[in-house]
Protein backbone atom coordinates (compact mmCIF):
# COMPACT_ATOMS: atom_id res chain seq x y z
CA UNK A 1 0.00 0.00 0.00
CA UNK A 2 0.65 3.41 -0.50
CA UNK A 3 0.01 6.75 0.56
CA UNK A 4 -1.61 10.03 -1.39
CA UNK A 5 1.14 13.07 -0.68
CA UNK A 6 -1.83 15.07 -0.60
CA UNK A 7 -4.65 13.66 1.26
CA UNK A 8 -2.62 10.80 2.88
CA UNK A 9 -5.24 8.49 1.71
CA UNK A 10 -3.97 4.37 1.49
CA UNK A 11 -4.12 3.32 -2.17
CA UNK A 12 -3.21 -0.32 -3.98
CA UNK A 13 0.76 0.02 -4.91
CA UNK A 14 -0.55 -0.63 -8.89
CA UNK A 15 -2.36 2.68 -8.52
CA UNK A 16 -2.44 5.53 -10.82
CA UNK A 17 -4.91 7.99 -8.96
CA UNK A 18 -5.50 8.95 -5.45
CA UNK A 19 -9.11 6.80 -4.87
CA UNK A 20 -10.20 9.83 -2.65
CA UNK A 21 -8.75 13.35 -3.73
CA UNK A 22 -8.01 11.85 -7.18
CA UNK A 23 -4.04 13.37 -7.29
CA UNK A 24 -2.05 11.71 -9.58
CA UNK A 25 0.59 9.64 -8.33
CA UNK A 26 3.70 10.60 -10.34
CA UNK A 27 5.32 8.35 -12.55
CA UNK A 28 8.08 7.05 -10.87
CA UNK A 29 6.01 5.88 -7.79
CA UNK A 30 3.91 4.09 -10.45
CA UNK A 31 7.22 2.28 -11.48
CA UNK A 32 8.44 1.44 -8.56
CA UNK A 33 4.78 -0.17 -7.03
CA UNK A 34 5.36 -2.12 -10.46
CA UNK A 35 8.87 -3.39 -10.00
CA UNK A 36 7.69 -4.35 -6.81
CA UNK A 37 4.64 -6.37 -7.84
CA UNK A 38 6.89 -8.06 -10.60
CA UNK A 39 9.77 -9.09 -7.53
CA UNK A 40 6.55 -10.38 -5.87
CA UNK A 41 5.87 -12.63 -8.88
CA UNK A 42 9.14 -13.91 -9.68
CA UNK A 43 9.92 -14.77 -5.68
CA UNK A 44 6.62 -16.89 -5.69
CA UNK A 45 7.48 -18.36 -9.05
CA UNK A 46 11.19 -19.69 -7.63
CA UNK A 47 9.12 -20.61 -4.24
CA UNK A 48 6.32 -22.73 -6.23
CA UNK A 49 9.52 -24.33 -8.67
CA UNK A 50 11.57 -25.15 -5.31
CA UNK A 51 8.71 -27.24 -3.74
CA UNK A 52 7.64 -28.53 -7.11
CA UNK A 53 11.35 -29.59 -7.67
CA UNK A 54 11.71 -31.12 -3.74
CA UNK A 55 8.08 -33.64 -4.43
CA UNK A 56 9.56 -35.13 -7.55
CA UNK A 57 12.91 -36.17 -5.90
CA UNK A 58 11.63 -37.28 -3.06
CA UNK A 59 8.94 -39.26 -4.64
CA UNK A 60 11.84 -41.08 -6.57
CA UNK A 61 14.13 -41.30 -3.45
CA UNK A 62 10.95 -43.31 -2.13
CA UNK A 63 10.12 -45.47 -5.05
CA UNK A 64 13.87 -45.82 -4.58
CA UNK A 65 14.14 -47.23 -1.16
CA UNK A 66 10.81 -49.03 -1.74
CA UNK A 67 12.31 -51.40 -4.31
CA UNK A 68 14.19 -54.59 -3.52
CA UNK A 69 17.03 -54.41 -5.61
CA UNK A 70 18.55 -57.96 -6.54
CA UNK A 71 22.13 -57.51 -6.37
CA UNK A 72 23.70 -57.40 -9.85
CA UNK A 73 25.58 -60.56 -10.68
CA UNK A 74 28.60 -60.36 -13.01
CA UNK A 75 28.51 -61.93 -15.85
CA UNK A 76 31.13 -64.55 -14.89
CA UNK A 77 28.90 -65.76 -12.85
CA UNK A 78 26.31 -67.20 -15.53
CA UNK A 79 28.98 -67.74 -17.80
CA UNK A 80 28.50 -71.46 -17.50
CA UNK A 81 24.66 -70.66 -19.15
CA UNK A 82 25.75 -68.99 -22.16
CA UNK A 83 23.58 -65.91 -21.31
CA UNK A 84 24.08 -62.28 -19.33
CA UNK A 85 21.12 -60.75 -17.89
CA UNK A 86 20.01 -57.33 -16.95
CA UNK A 87 17.55 -56.65 -14.33
CA UNK A 88 14.28 -54.96 -14.85
CA UNK A 89 12.12 -53.58 -12.53
CA UNK A 90 7.95 -53.50 -13.08
CA UNK A 91 5.90 -52.48 -10.32
CA UNK A 92 2.35 -54.09 -9.29
CA UNK A 93 -0.46 -52.55 -7.45
CA UNK A 94 -1.22 -53.62 -4.14
CA UNK A 95 -4.65 -54.46 -2.69
CA UNK A 96 -5.40 -50.96 -1.14
CA UNK A 97 -4.29 -49.50 -4.64
CA UNK A 98 -6.52 -52.21 -7.10
CA UNK A 99 -9.12 -50.93 -4.61
CA UNK A 100 -8.99 -47.21 -5.29
CA UNK A 101 -9.23 -45.25 -8.31
CA UNK A 102 -7.40 -42.45 -7.20
CA UNK A 103 -3.78 -43.10 -9.54
CA UNK A 104 -1.75 -40.28 -7.08
CA UNK A 105 -2.93 -42.54 -3.50
CA UNK A 106 -2.50 -46.07 -5.61
CA UNK A 107 1.09 -44.82 -6.54
CA UNK A 108 1.71 -43.84 -3.19
CA UNK A 109 0.02 -47.04 -1.32
CA UNK A 110 2.03 -49.06 -3.87
CA UNK A 111 5.16 -46.91 -2.46
CA UNK A 112 4.15 -47.90 0.98
CA UNK A 113 3.39 -51.02 0.84
CA UNK A 114 6.66 -52.07 -0.71
CA UNK A 115 5.64 -54.51 -3.26
CA UNK A 116 7.42 -55.44 -6.52
CA UNK A 117 6.14 -57.56 -9.02
CA UNK A 118 9.33 -58.27 -11.29
CA UNK A 119 13.08 -58.08 -10.54
CA UNK A 120 14.09 -60.69 -12.92
CA UNK A 121 16.67 -61.20 -15.91
CA UNK A 122 16.32 -60.57 -19.52
CA UNK A 123 18.37 -63.11 -20.52
CA UNK A 124 20.16 -62.78 -24.24
CA UNK A 125 21.88 -65.55 -25.27
CA UNK A 126 25.59 -65.28 -26.09
CA UNK A 127 26.71 -66.92 -29.47
CA UNK A 128 30.26 -66.97 -29.81
CA UNK A 129 32.05 -67.62 -32.77
CA UNK A 130 35.12 -69.33 -34.09
CA UNK A 131 36.96 -66.34 -34.57
CA UNK A 132 35.88 -64.88 -31.04
CA UNK A 133 35.66 -67.57 -29.05
CA UNK A 134 33.93 -66.62 -25.29
CA UNK A 135 36.92 -67.81 -22.80
CA UNK A 136 34.68 -67.01 -19.64
CA UNK A 137 32.03 -69.96 -21.18
CA UNK A 138 34.71 -72.05 -21.97
CA UNK A 139 36.72 -71.97 -18.40
CA UNK A 140 33.34 -72.57 -16.22
CA UNK A 141 32.15 -75.22 -18.52
CA UNK A 142 33.22 -77.32 -16.21
CA UNK A 143 31.75 -75.62 -13.46
CA UNK A 144 29.16 -78.17 -12.33
CA UNK A 145 32.02 -80.84 -11.81
CA UNK A 146 34.65 -78.38 -9.82
CA UNK A 147 32.22 -75.96 -7.76
CA UNK A 148 29.14 -77.86 -7.12
CA UNK A 149 30.59 -78.67 -3.32
CA UNK A 150 34.14 -78.33 -3.47
CA UNK A 151 33.63 -76.02 -0.18
CA UNK A 152 31.65 -75.42 3.11
CA UNK A 153 30.82 -79.19 2.91
CA UNK A 154 30.89 -79.03 6.51
CA UNK A 155 28.23 -76.09 6.85
CA UNK A 156 25.80 -76.84 4.81
CA UNK A 157 25.58 -81.13 6.22
CA UNK A 158 25.48 -78.62 9.46
CA UNK A 159 22.27 -76.77 7.57
CA UNK A 160 21.00 -79.87 6.55
CA UNK A 161 20.70 -81.04 9.63
CA UNK A 162 19.54 -78.30 10.93
CA UNK A 163 16.42 -78.04 8.43
CA UNK A 164 15.26 -81.85 8.72
CA UNK A 165 14.88 -80.63 12.09
CA UNK A 166 12.36 -77.64 11.20
CA UNK A 167 15.21 -75.22 12.96
CA UNK A 168 15.16 -72.92 9.92
CA UNK A 169 16.59 -70.10 11.47
CA UNK A 170 19.87 -71.76 12.39
CA UNK A 171 20.01 -73.79 8.60
CA UNK A 172 20.05 -70.44 7.49
CA UNK A 173 22.87 -69.30 9.38
CA UNK A 174 24.98 -72.73 8.11
CA UNK A 175 23.98 -72.38 4.79
CA UNK A 176 24.98 -68.31 4.35
CA UNK A 177 28.13 -69.76 5.81
CA UNK A 178 28.82 -72.47 3.47
CA UNK A 179 27.34 -69.69 0.61
CA UNK A 180 30.12 -67.35 1.62
CA UNK A 181 32.67 -70.08 0.42
CA UNK A 182 30.93 -70.52 -2.73
CA UNK A 183 29.04 -73.76 -2.20
CA UNK A 184 26.18 -74.01 -4.50
CA UNK A 185 23.92 -76.29 -2.84
CA UNK A 186 23.57 -74.14 -0.06
CA UNK A 187 23.35 -71.13 -2.43
CA UNK A 188 20.12 -73.32 -3.84
CA UNK A 189 19.03 -74.20 -0.42
CA UNK A 190 18.44 -70.22 0.59
CA UNK A 191 16.46 -69.64 -2.53
CA UNK A 192 14.16 -72.57 -1.64
CA UNK A 193 13.55 -71.32 1.85
CA UNK A 194 12.87 -67.65 0.71
CA UNK A 195 10.78 -69.55 -2.32
CA UNK A 196 8.98 -71.69 0.06
CA UNK A 197 8.77 -69.25 3.20
CA UNK A 198 10.47 -71.67 5.30
CA UNK A 199 11.06 -70.34 8.98
CA UNK A 200 11.09 -66.27 6.54
CA UNK A 201 8.69 -64.16 4.86
CA UNK A 202 8.30 -65.49 1.09
CA UNK A 203 9.88 -63.37 -0.90
CA UNK A 204 10.59 -64.82 -4.91
CA UNK A 205 12.62 -62.22 -5.91
CA UNK A 206 15.16 -63.51 -2.76
CA UNK A 207 14.41 -66.65 -4.26
CA UNK A 208 15.35 -65.72 -7.67
CA UNK A 209 18.36 -64.22 -6.80
CA UNK A 210 19.79 -67.06 -4.78
CA UNK A 211 18.91 -69.50 -7.44
CA UNK A 212 20.73 -67.57 -9.88
CA UNK A 213 23.76 -67.61 -8.10
CA UNK A 214 23.77 -71.30 -7.30
CA UNK A 215 23.18 -71.21 -10.99
CA UNK A 216 25.68 -69.81 -12.49
CA UNK A 217 27.80 -71.75 -10.08
CA UNK A 218 26.82 -74.92 -12.03
CA UNK A 219 23.80 -76.02 -9.93
CA UNK A 220 20.90 -77.84 -11.63
CA UNK A 221 18.73 -77.79 -8.87
CA UNK A 222 18.77 -73.94 -9.02
CA UNK A 223 18.72 -74.33 -13.19
CA UNK A 224 15.09 -76.59 -12.75
CA UNK A 225 13.65 -74.09 -9.44
CA UNK A 226 14.18 -71.30 -12.04
CA UNK A 227 12.20 -72.71 -14.76
CA UNK A 228 9.65 -73.46 -12.03
CA UNK A 229 9.07 -69.76 -11.28
CA UNK A 230 8.29 -69.40 -14.36
CA UNK A 231 5.89 -72.15 -14.60
CA UNK A 232 3.72 -71.16 -12.28
CA UNK A 233 4.56 -66.72 -12.33
CA UNK A 234 5.53 -67.48 -8.92
CA UNK A 235 7.51 -63.30 -8.90
CA UNK A 236 7.32 -63.17 -12.46
CA UNK A 237 5.52 -62.70 -15.33
CA UNK A 238 4.12 -67.04 -15.73
CA UNK A 239 5.91 -67.68 -19.09
CA UNK A 240 6.03 -71.74 -20.29
CA UNK A 241 8.59 -70.70 -23.06
CA UNK A 242 11.10 -69.19 -20.58
CA UNK A 243 10.41 -72.55 -18.11
CA UNK A 244 11.21 -74.72 -20.45
CA UNK A 245 14.88 -73.10 -21.69
CA UNK A 246 15.65 -73.14 -17.90
CA UNK A 247 14.64 -76.96 -17.47
CA UNK A 248 15.94 -77.74 -19.94
CA UNK A 249 19.94 -76.64 -18.86
CA UNK A 250 18.87 -78.32 -15.85
CA UNK A 251 18.11 -81.43 -17.97
CA UNK A 252 21.54 -81.23 -20.06
CA UNK A 253 22.74 -82.05 -16.22
CA UNK A 254 20.82 -84.71 -15.57
CA UNK A 255 17.90 -83.31 -13.35
CA UNK A 256 15.42 -85.43 -12.78
CA UNK A 257 12.81 -82.74 -12.00
CA UNK A 258 14.04 -80.74 -14.83
CA UNK A 259 13.39 -84.03 -17.29
CA UNK A 260 9.89 -84.76 -15.57
CA UNK A 261 8.67 -81.26 -16.30
CA UNK A 262 9.54 -80.82 -19.69
CA UNK A 263 7.48 -84.12 -20.30
CA UNK A 264 4.31 -82.12 -18.65
CA UNK A 265 4.97 -79.29 -20.93
CA UNK A 266 4.82 -81.42 -24.12
CA UNK A 267 2.41 -83.50 -22.65
CA UNK A 268 0.17 -80.30 -22.05
CA UNK A 269 1.25 -78.38 -25.01
CA UNK A 270 2.54 -75.38 -22.74
CA UNK A 271 5.29 -73.25 -23.95
CA UNK A 272 5.48 -75.60 -26.94
CA UNK A 273 3.23 -77.79 -29.28
CA UNK A 274 1.64 -80.48 -27.43
CA UNK A 275 2.97 -83.85 -28.52
CA UNK A 276 2.55 -87.13 -26.84
CA UNK A 277 5.41 -88.78 -28.22
CA UNK A 278 8.03 -86.64 -26.55
CA UNK A 279 6.24 -86.14 -23.06
CA UNK A 280 6.71 -89.91 -22.58
CA UNK A 281 10.13 -89.46 -23.96
CA UNK A 282 11.27 -87.08 -21.27
CA UNK A 283 8.98 -88.90 -19.10
CA UNK A 284 11.34 -92.31 -19.14
CA UNK A 285 13.81 -90.18 -18.72
CA UNK A 286 13.08 -88.69 -16.20
CA UNK A 287 12.09 -92.47 -14.47
CA UNK A 288 15.40 -93.64 -15.77
CA UNK A 289 17.20 -90.79 -13.37
CA UNK A 290 15.45 -91.79 -10.58
CA UNK A 291 11.89 -89.99 -10.32
CA UNK A 292 9.36 -92.62 -9.40
CA UNK A 293 6.67 -90.23 -10.28
CA UNK A 294 7.59 -90.12 -13.76
CA UNK A 295 6.37 -93.56 -14.01
CA UNK A 296 2.37 -92.53 -13.24
CA UNK A 297 2.61 -89.77 -15.63
CA UNK A 298 4.02 -92.50 -18.43
CA UNK A 299 0.50 -94.26 -17.74
CA UNK A 300 -1.68 -91.78 -17.85
CA UNK A 301 0.24 -89.80 -21.07
CA UNK A 302 -0.34 -93.46 -22.61
CA UNK A 303 -4.09 -93.51 -21.72
CA UNK A 304 -4.33 -89.72 -22.76
CA UNK A 305 -2.99 -90.48 -26.79
CA UNK A 306 -4.89 -90.89 -29.46
CA UNK A 307 -5.47 -94.18 -30.73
Amino acid sequence: MKKCPKCGAENRDIAKFCSDCREPFSEDSVNLSKRKFTLFTILVFVVMLGVIIYLVVSRQTGLEKSVLVVPQIQTIAVASLGATYTPTVVFTPTEDAKKNNNSRTAKRAQKQQHHVKVIVPEIKTIEPTPEEPNPEATVFAFAPLLTKTVSGSKELSEGQEAEQAKNYRDAMVWYEQAAALGNSDAEQRIGSIYNLGMGVTKDYQKAMYWYLKAAGHGNSDALCNIGGLYQNGDGVEQNYVEAMMWFQKAADHGNADAEFNIGWLYEHGYGTLKNYQKALDWYQKSADDGNQDALKMIEQTKNEMPQ
